[in-house]
């Protein structure tokens, strides 16, 4: 949970763009753009598989979680 303030905090803080060039464009723009669509290939290409291993994991702890109850 901790790491997540400290997420939000970073997001929030105020800083200055760093201008490339005519300063028509800023570092922060430039990297945010190359990165858009590295990262949503990635996410195309991972979140699918890791989604289905995530609830596949999630049912498995439950059916456990269940035979354990119903042993008593």
């Amino acid at each position: 949970m901790h790491s997540f303030s400290e997420l939000q905090a970073k997001l929030n803080e105020d800083y200055q763009e760093l201008p490339l060039g005519n300063g028509a464009v800023t570092l922060e723009r430039l990297t945010r753009e190359l990165m858009r669509p590295m990262l949503k290939d990635w996410l195309d290409q991972h979140l699918p598989s890791m989604v289905e291993r995530l609830v596949r994991e999630e049912i498995e702890r439950l059916v456990m979680l269940s035979q354990r109850r119903d042993r008593w």
